[in-house]
């Protein structure tokens, strides 16, 4: 019965949000109304100790079926725009984790994966392996970062309207032209290829191992048969709304004692990584020679699939901005959280 109330707390959650436009509703929806149930004192049931590393699965395994070999290919002609944004990303992250540790009363898990730009879902999934990061307050820190990407960027764009729609709409055309449609059997191969090292590396306790090896496992296999791989809705919907359930049930009192006590310098630290970014979008104009939807989409510190969908809104090159998004999401999984373990030990 305790679960049954979860879920639908959760789906009001989700509903409400959807109808409000917020971004990332099956995400944010269940986090925020779960929280405020749980200050309110209605107690909630907490959800198996596995089911995090289920997300971590579902959720490395939707990344990983973005990584084909298009963009392979497309590394090629960018490859030193695309050093440029690691770079940047690795760089930015370690200063505003140190600043933020500096300045607030934060761990070091809390103000990395709070400050690094991966988006809620994935950075939320990310802490959960760590006992010391408050996922609750990363969470809220990757929200009001996308909230300023979400309202800011598109503003930005009016001052260029017109530019590169025109080349987005032949690049649309031409990825979807690439890639070999998937037979069935091909379709679960790649799933599974992603799924077993996903589990193995679990089993050998890697941190945050599920998502980094499904995410891996699957790219390599997908770019491997050069498929063009669309993973299940319903399956990131779901995984969305487990891991915003996950991280509601995380909200304490305290915690939302200590978002208060944080707000004035969690703005000014989420204004300073937007304004970032869109100077690294004037680099990467600059560089080449892009329209400015696309650069500023690009270079946007926020979560994967947000930008995406913004792309289509505003008339920006989606496989530039999609291949942007998956480096910057790499370069905090593979190079940022290793120099986290090194720090730790």
């Amino acid at each position: 019965m305790g679960y049954v109330v979860l879920l639908g707390v959760a789906l009001v959650g989700w509903g409400g949000f959807k109808k409000l436009n917020f971004p990332v509703p099956a995400l944010l929806g269940p986090m925020i109304i779960i929280a405020a149930v749980k200050a309110f004192g209605m107690p909630l049931h907490s959800l198996p100790e596995y089911s995090s590393q289920f997300f971590q699965l579902i959720l490395g395994l939707s990344v990983g079926a973005k990584i084909d070999r298009d963009k392979i290919k497309f590394l090629k002609g960018v490859f030193w725009p695309t050093m440029v944004t690691v770079i940047w990303t690795i760089g930015f992250s370690v200063v505003t984790t140190v600043l933020l540790v500096m300045l607030t009363n934060l761990t070091v898990p809390t103000a990395l994966f709070g400050g690094a730009p991966g988006g809620i879902a994935v950075m939320s999934v990310l802490a959960l392996a760590y006992e010391e990061a408050d996922v609750a307050i990363i969470a809220m820190l990757q929200f009001l970062r996308l909230l300023l990407v979400a309202v800011s960027y598109p503003l930005l764009v009016r001052s260029f309207a017109g530019e590169g729609q025109q080349e987005t709409a032949a690049t649309d055309q031409c990825e979807s032209e690439l890639g070999e449609k998937l037979t069935v059997t091909a379709y679960f191969g790649i799933i599974f290829s992603g799924l077993v090292p996903g589990v193995l590396l679990i089993y050998f306790n890697v941190p945050a191992g599920g998502l980094i090896g499904a995410i891996l496992g699957l790219g390599a296999a997908n770019v491997i048969v050069n498929g063009r791989m669309k993973f299940s809705l319903i399956a990131t919907l779901i995984t969305q709304m487990g891991i915003g359930t996950t991280v509601g049930l995380r909200f304490t009192n305290q915690t939302i004692g200590q978002i208060v006590d944080l707000f004035l310098p969690v703005i000014l630290f989420s204004t300073s990584i937007v304004l970032s970014g869109i100077a690294l979008a004037f680099i990467l104009r600059k560089m080449t020679k892009w329209d400015f939807a696309t650069c500023l989409l690009c270079a946007a510190p926020a979560g994967f699939s947000q930008m995406i969908s913004m792309a289509g809104d505003i008339g920006a090159d989606v496989l530039k901005v999609s291949f942007f998004q998956v480096v910057r999401l790499l370069t905090v999984l593979l190079v940022l959280q290793q120099l986290f373990q090194w720090y730790l030990h």
